[in-house]
């Protein structure tokens, strides 16, 4: 079979230009998810010594979450189609909320088990299983179709999205390091060229 392949140049160098293009919308986006982040380390510490009152607010900030992680790759999918972020049905990827979900816990359940198995397998499976969240608010499918058509498109470019995938955590690695305010170049940058990936290892795919 032959690999499907990207190249990462590509890649990066769409979502340098996407996210010169959608800043404004992307920077809003960061600074609503940082908020929330710490409203939520300040409830957490208020109620740390009411295990039952933090166990159920804990469950919100979750859900919360991946609303805004599937927001994200909503954005991101948009833009990689050279859509304007936020336009036409935008909030349609609500009727998936409990698709992506449920695919994320067997995603991270998938994960850890692989990692317990002296953890190539693990990094493998993160791999093959790793565009779940693309496919679930792309094309509204179940978790287990979703995990299932990461494992297809995936399929021969491993080491490709292996290499990718590091690169995108040491670009925002930078990020953080510089005064943290270089994550509002480095995430926009980085979700939109993985979601270019998405686009063109699913494109490279038979139906």
């Amino acid at each position: 079979m032959l690999g499907r392949k990207f190249i990462m140049g590509e890649a990066f160098g769409f979502g340098w230009s996407a996210m010169k293009k959608n800043f404004l919308f992307f920077a809003a986006l960061l600074i609503f998810s940082v908020i929330f982040k710490v409203v939520e380390n300040m409830i957490s510490e208020s109620i740390k010594n009411y295990p039952f009152v933090a166990l159920g607010t804990a469950l919100i900030f979750v859900f919360v979450q991946i609303l805004v992680s599937m927001i994200f790759t909503k954005v991101s999918l948009q833009v990689s189609n050279n859509e304007a972020a936020g336009s036409g049905d935008f909030f349609s990827f609500l009727n998936s909320y409990f698709s992506f979900l449920g695919a994320s816990i067997l995603y991270g359940l998938i994960v850890a088990g692989g990692l317990i198995l002296l953890i190539v397998p693990g990094i493998i499976w993160a791999i093959k299983f790793s565009q779940y969240g693309y496919i679930i608010v792309d094309k509204s499918v179940g978790p287990i179709q979703a995990l299932k058509e990461s494992w297809k498109i995936t399929g021969g470019s491993e080491w490709n999205l292996l290499g990718f995938s590091f690169l995108l955590a040491l670009i925002n690695l930078a990020g953080l390091i510089c005064l943290i305010i270089g994550l509002f170049v480095s995430v926009p940058v980085t979700t939109v060229a993985a979601a270019y990936v998405y686009r063109k290892i699913s494109a490279q795919t038979p139906a």
